[in-house]
Order: structure tokens, then sequence, then C-alpha cells
């Protein structure tokens, strides 16, 4: 009996041993084999579309029309059916496209009922709905607001403070923390700039016109940001200062604390729709009807504005060589469209 088992358990051993071999002396399975036809025309795309040649290939620009019409050439090429059932736009359906820049910026801070004061130029409040606002809501200091003791319950309905940081390991420069906050309930997000970025280079960046499409659902969120001194300043006579609300923060355990302030915040933005400028720039492509446009959009206080920026460009390219301009690039190609577009779909023009 114990011979069988003995013998079993050898069998046992040498078919295991065989198909450790086998599986050890066995060739690798090959590696899929690459398509570097498709590598190569796929990276071609890639540089062609990456090149100076379409400028960034932002909406509303030569580089983005470019950029459609090498798009629209290339399924043409490959053998792709138009879905558009529209001959003239073979392949892109006609949307309106809408510019949003931020238009107006309030805040006002209160301690048990008592106005503090606060320059405008401390705090810069920002939306991406038409308007947004809070009124008398209590704040809540939440240190760097990277998650901790922060439920639902401590944040909803609160207008939460926190620390932008000196570094802080990337976080809190690209709004991750700031988006978390909101959408678990925040009423809105203040940010101190405690540490390198100022409040002005935080405007230049964030008051640049945006573009959506017109029937995108635009949220209400509210997000402001706060100088350092002006923080410093909300603080005054409460019994805390900004170095040891720092200081709070940075140890192990820090949960939120509230802060004896209530704020009333606003933010508005203006909606542009720029479906009606082409990509050239040029409106009707007229020389006097774009200056104009532009020369009122810069007499408004909008000189920065993408439409000016088009514009000017428009009306640089359209110069001639002697410094002199034409009433428009080509009046008679303009008068023919609008002839042709006046016919019934129904009429013959003529036959060739």
């Amino acid at each position: 009996m114990n011979r069988a088992k003995g013998a079993t358990g050898r069998l046992t051993g040498a078919l295991l041993a065989a198909a450790v071999c086998l599986l050890s002396c066995a060739p690798a399975q090959a590696a899929p084999r690459r398509d570097v036809a498709l590598e190569a025309a796929l990276r071609a795309h890639i540089e062609v579309l990456a090149s100076d040649e379409f400028e960034g290939r932002e909406p509303g620009t030569p580089g983005e029309a470019k950029t459609l019409r090498y798009l629209g050439r290339q399924w043409f090429d490959i053998g792709l059916v138009s879905g558009t059932n529209n001959p003239g736009k073979e392949w892109f359906a006609p949307v309106t496209l809408v510019g949003r820049e931020p238009a107006g910026s309030s805040a006002t801070f209160t301690r048990k009922g008592r106005r503090l004061s606060l320059s405008a130029g401390d705090v810069l409040m920002l939306t991406s709905g038409k308007r947004s606002l809070v009124r008398d809501t209590p704040v809540l200091f939440a240190g760097r607001g990277d998650g901790a003791g922060l439920g639902r319950n401590e944040i909803a309905g609160r207008v939460v403070v926190v620390l932008d940081g000196k570094g802080m390991d990337g976080k809190g420069i690209d709004g991750t923390r700031q988006d978390a906050l909101l959408a678990a309930g925040a009423a809105a997000v203040l940010t101190v700039l405690d540490g390198e970025r100022t409040l002005d280079g935080v405007a230049a960046r964030r008051r640049r016109l945006g573009y959506a499409l017109e029937d995108d659902a635009i949220g209400g969120d509210l997000e402001g940001f706060l100088s350092k001194a002006g923080m410093e300043q909300l603080l005054r006579g409460s019994g805390v200062t900004l170095a040891a609300l720092e200081a709070e923060a940075a140890r192990p355990g820090f949960l939120p604390r509230p802060l004896d302030l209530a704020a009333s915040l606003e933010a508005t933005t203006l909606d542009k729709a720029l479906r009606m400028q082409p990509a050239s720039g040029g409106y009707l492509e007229a020389i006097p009807l774009t200056a104009f446009v532009s020369m009122s959009l810069i007499e408004a206080g909008q000189a920065e504005h993408a439409i000016v920026a088009n514009g000017v460009r428009f009306l640089e390219n359209s110069m001639r060589p002697d410094g002199s301009w034409p009433i428009d690039t080509n009046l008679a190609t303009w008068v023919t469209t609008l002839s042709v577009n006046a016919l019934p779909p129904s009429s013959v023009l003529f036959e060739s």
C-alpha cells in the first residue's frame, strides 16, 4: 500500500515536471504584428494637424477652418459617405458657437452683521453660468480642501475657503479640489492665493473668452480667488490670522472649522454669438463694416476680445501693397452669391 502510494507520488511528480518542462521550453507566444502602415498614416495626420500652419485649431480662427477642410478631404478620400443630406455641407452640420467671458464680479463679507472692508482688487469671482450668487452664506475654512474631514453635511450650502498653497505637490493649480467641493454641494469655493500665484495672474488666465455650443447645459457654479492681503484683512479682529490657519491646516488630523464670517458673492458672464463672424474675421468680407465692429468693441473696453483680434487680422490681410483697402475683398462674388440665394430652390439657372 505504501509502495503504491510512493509510486503514485513519483508518477505525479514526473507528470508535473514534464508539464513544467513543456511550458518552459515552448516558444514564447509571438507578439501581435504592428501595423506599420497604419502607424505611419496616423502619425502623418497628427503631424499635419499639430503643425504651425493650423495655428492651434482654436474655434473661430482660420486654423479651425483649415482643420475642417483637411478632415473633410480625408473622409472623402477614404470613401466615407456624407450623413448630412446637404450637398452644400457634406461633412459638417452648422451649429451656433457662443463665446462666454466673465463680466461682473462682486464680494462682500460681514461679521456679526457688520460689513468688512475689502478692496475690489483683492477678490475675483467667476462662474460658468450667466449669473451665480449667494447671500449671507456662512464661511467654512477647509485647509487644503483635499478631502480630509470634508463630508457633504459639513460643506453643503457653505462658502468653502481653501489655501492655494506653496506648490502643494501640484494640487490646486488645475482646479480639481475646487471642482470636487462644488460637486459635493459647496455654495461657492474661495481659493486664498497664499502661494506663488497672484490675483492678476489668475485674472489674466481666467478672464479669457471661452467657447461652447449654444445648446450646452451651463452650470451655476461659483468660484472665487482671494489675495493673501485680502484674506488677512477679513480676518483682522477675529482672533485668528492667516498664518495660524496655514499652520493649523498643515497639522495631522486637521478638521475644517467655521470662520466668523458671512459672504455675499456674485459673478456674471456675457454670451456672445460668434457664428456671425466667419473664419476670415471679416463681416460680409467688407473692410468698412469689419473696421466699425472692431472700433466699437475697442471703444467699449473690449480691445482684447477675440472678435477684435479676428477683425484686425482680416484688415491686415486685406490691405493692398500700396497701403490702401478695397471696399470689399470681392464685391462681385458677394453680390452674385446673394442673387443665387434669392432664387427659389427649384429654379434652373443654366446649362453649360
